[in-house]
């Protein structure tokens, strides 16, 4: 909502006509394109003991952050 200068709100778009109504099933204008299908490649889930070794390595990573701000 934008204010005109005599200070009333009006709306950011004025409708094209007055008691127009949408068709809604022609509102849809060109389609839709599945980017991830097209430009993402399928990767599998990493093991979990892949994960808890990265998540060890962050974990004492940031216990010696915490141990130089503490100190």
């Amino acid at each position: 909502m934008t204010r005109s200068r005599s200070g009333n709100q009006r709306s950011c778009a004025a409708p094209l006509a007055r008691g127009g109504i949408t068709g809604h099933a022609k509102s849809r204008i060109g389609c839709e394109t599945p980017l991830n299908r097209h430009f993402c490649g399928y990767e599998p889930p990493r093991l979990l003991e892949v994960i808890e070794a990265d998540l060890k390595t962050l974990e004492a990573e940031i216990g010696q952050l915490l141990a130089e701000v503490t100190a």
